[in-house]
């Protein structure tokens, strides 16, 4: 449960499956009666019923009792960017920039720490290179390479949780703050980035089963003729296509543990097994929306970044001076790496979190916690027949 007015579980337990029946006293007057009709009343005779008032929508979505349709989901997404583009952008860019300033400073270190080592090593026509010069040139890049690994994966991670902790309160109609999403997100950080790193371990299984299998193999068609080759490149498309299958599917499986993880607060291992649960009876939905969350992310990027890199170029051919060159195009290359990169940042997990309500609606009972967190009268819930 969340330590902030939100509408994860209950104690940590999901909710109980049920339906909703919206609040009474809604929808006209029906003739000769004292009460009027409204959510959950069954209509009068007579060839004008009134027609039930769409659900309500306090957020970025319709709180349908019955879930969410493609619509919600991609609209309500669209909306969460329109709300929060701001702390998304800021927050972008502060991660991108300290990413790049402390990777130029390790490196400028390294550099000035062991130049006449790097200038040896690199050198073309230079003396002969000692074990030691290229000891000392691996472990400081490698040091600087695993830094930035580190510290990218620790941002991914909190830029994910960032995209959920705003979604969590532009579902109920609730703004926050760049300073407050940002305190939020960095919380729930490590245990998404522990979701991420086991899942990718999870994901290694099915690899190593594939090369158990393709590697003895080959070893042994080594020497063998055109018809061994040939069958061998059979087997390989086989196995190919059975690991991707594996990844595509234990993908979907676990797509939902960074939702659970920052909205129920769940532990790595606890997001997984949560996941799971979600999914299941939902694989080809899950799949369909987060594919086309991917490819919707990825061509947006590509429009938006495209311009920027033209332009970029443009500048640097028209430009004589090698400083007039190098420095407007090694910007406009960042601004649109960046631009691009926040894009896919945070528009498929809004898509995820959004399944993540649409599952829980479905499944648990979730409509009623999110109508009272968005200040809505939840009405009476009954279990269904």
């Amino acid at each position: 449960m969340s330590q902030h007015p939100g509408w994860g579980p209950q104690d940590g337990q999901p909710g109980q499956p049920g339906q909703w029946q919206p609040p009474q006293g809604y929808g006209p007057y029906h003739q000769g009666q004292q009460q009027p009709y409204g959510y959950g009343q069954p209509y009068a005779p007579g060839p004008y019923a009134p027609i039930p008032p769409l659900p309500p929508k306090p957020g970025v979505i319709r709180l349908n009792p019955q879930g969410l349709n493609f619509g919600d989901i991609f609209g309500g997404a669209f909306a969460t960017l329109g709300r929060c583009w701001r702390t998304y952008l800021a927050v972008a860019a502060a991660v991108f920039g300290l990413t790049v300033v402390v990777g130029v400073i390790f490196f400028l270190i390294g550099w000035l720490t062991a130049a006449d080592v790097f200038t040896r090593v690199f050198e073309k026509n230079g003396p002969a290179v000692s074990g030691s010069d290229v000891a000392t040139v691996v472990a400081i890049l490698g040091t600087g390479v695993l830094i930035l690994f580190l510290m990218s994966l620790y941002f991914a991670g909190a830029q994910s949780a960032l995209a959920y902790t705003t979604l969590e309160e532009a579902v109920v109609g609730r703004r926050l703050t760049t300073r407050e999403a940002w305190r939020r997100a960095r919380s729930r950080a490590w245990a998404v980035v522990g979701v991420m790193v086991l899942t990718g371990l999870l994901a290694l299984l099915p690899m190593l089963a594939a090369a158990a299998i393709l590697v003895p193999v080959w070893m042994a068609l080594h020497d063998g003729g055109g018809g061994a080759i040939a069958g061998g490149v059979a087997l390989t498309i086989l196995v190919a296509l059975g690991l991707a299958a594996a990844l595509a599917w234990l993908w979907v499986r676990l797509a939902l543990a960074p939702a659970a993880a920052v909205l129920e607060h769940a532990s790595p291992a606890a997001a997984l097994r949560r996941s799971t649960t979600l999914v299941r009876g939902s694989w080809w939905r899950t799949f369909g929306f987060l594919l086309l969350a991917g490819i919707i992310a990825q061509t947006a990027s590509y429009i938006l970044a495209t311009p920027l890199q033209i332009v970029g170029t443009l500048v640097a051919e028209a430009s004589g001076d090698s400083a007039a060159v190098w420095i407007p195009l090694t910007l406009l290359l960042l601004i649109a790496s960046f631009v691009g990169s926040a894009i896919v940042t945070f528009f498929p997990p809004l898509i995820a979190g959004l399944l993540y309500v649409d599952r829980r609606i479905r499944h648990e009972n979730l409509h009623p916690e999110l109508l009272t967190a968005a200040g809505e009268n939840p009405g009476p819930t009954v279990s269904p027949t």
